[in-house]
């Protein structure tokens, strides 16, 4: 539940990026990892020339949460 809820929030700030962001603009958004993750990660990549996953060294280690960097819109 908690997957899905993130999801559908990192949707809604990808829909406001894809309508706002400058080309080579920067996006950077936190997410609790799970099935869908794969799926946001492509749409991303379609966007962005660089897509990067990070999980913080002060996160507990089995927490799902990531953080996502996409780099350089491509607007």
């Amino acid at each position: 539940v908690d997957h899905l809820r993130s999801v559908n929030l990192v949707e809604t700030a990808f829909e406001f990026v894809k309508d706002n962001l400058l080309a080579h603009g920067h996006f950077i958004t936190k997410l609790l990892r799970g099935r869908l993750e794969e799926n946001l990660l492509k749409d991303f990549k379609k966007l962005f020339k660089s897509v990067k996953v990070y999980k913080p060294t002060s996160s507990y280690s089995d927490s799902s949460e990531v953080y996502i960097v996409c780099q350089d819109f491509k607007a």
